[in-house]
């Protein structure tokens, strides 16, 4: 099979994503994975997939501890946490297995975003760019730049950037794992042949709330709790068999309308994100989507 991966922000509640996605992991051939997306702190665990690097992530997650959201700003602020934690991660030997795409928004731009296609070995401008693309403001501070230009964090303009998979890639299979409950796939996209399995990642838990709460035991239970839902989810889509695309898609739609009423009645902050992502999307074409490294034209 052909698999894309979308991998939504949500701040804190990436631990639940990662958990979930080292879950799914375990029932697919890593190989089958064609291409993945990723906005904010999505593209933390995108980099810890296509790079190889689940470990040092899972790590990263599990030792993250702090007593209340200020205690974040300040070592964010002060400390540099995020810059410090992105030089430990990304280094000059990684490459990237796995191509994907992270969004990044330009703030004098009415808000447009891009998506930037990351491939190949390490290039020296990865961390500048992660920082740009994941600066949520009041965590990290003053804009970042990139190009020249302010940035902030890419949830600003398409916090489930499922798009430029469907539009560039033909893929059997996408897992978009997010947590805005109320998210619809647009009708176009879901009459395309890609199957795609739809997720609020956090659906039937207490966790759902938990933003912007990084302690320690907060984090490991959305981490186990990704992991188990995870496995749970993978049991019932590949229940025919992998490679039974027939099979998968009435599992996956019999999944949506078994979790759709309860979606629909709950809520979280980041219907109100998706809902920003409307006014940047009147101005995206195929044209934002673009490689972050322009390669060389080969000499005749």
């Amino acid at each position: 099979m052909k698999i894309g991966i979308t991998l939504s922000g949500g701040l804190a509640k990436g631990a639940f994503q990662y958990g979930f996605l080292k879950a799914f992991l375990e029932y697919i051939p890593k190989e089958d994975i064609e291409i993945v997306s990723a906005s904010s702190i999505g593209i933390i665990n995108a980099y810890a997939l296509c790079a190889n690097k689940m470990e040092e992530v899972e790590k990263i997650w599990r030792s993250v501890d702090y007593d209340g959201v200020f205690d974040v700003i300040k070592d964010c602020w002060k400390n540099h946490y995020i810059r410090k934690t992105l030089n430990e991660l990304v280094l000059p030997e990684d490459k990237l297995d796995i191509p994907f795409y992270a969004t990044i928004t330009y703030c004098p731009l009415l808000l447009i975003g891009r998506y930037y296609l990351l491939e190949g070995s390490h290039y020296k401008k990865w961390k500048k760019f992660f920082r740009a693309s994941i600066a949520f403001p009041f965590l990290t501070g003053w804009p970042k730049f990139y190009k020249f230009l302010p940035t902030m964090d890419g949830g600003a303009c398409d916090n489930i950037p499922i798009y430029p998979l469907l539009e560039k890639h033909d893929l059997d299979l996408i897992l978009c794992i997010h947590f805005d409950s109320k998210y619809v796939v647009k009708k176009k996209w879901k009459n395309k042949k890609t199957i795609i399995l739809d997720l609020d990642a956090s659906l039937g838990n207490d966790l759902r709330k938990c933003s912007f709460n990084f302690s320690n035991r907060v984090l490991s239970r959305m981490l186990d709790s990704g992991y188990e839902y995870g496995k749970k989810v993978c049991e019932r889509i590949f229940e025919n068999g992998y490679g039974n695309l027939e099979g998968i898609k009435e599992s996956v739609d019999a999944l949506y309308n078994e979790e759709f009423g309860e979606r629909m009645r709950s809520g979280t902050i980041d219907r109100s994100v998706t809902l920003l992502n409307g006014f940047a999307q009147v101005f995206r074409g195929k044209h934002t989507i673009k490689p972050l490294v322009k390669r060389k034209k080969e000499k005749r």
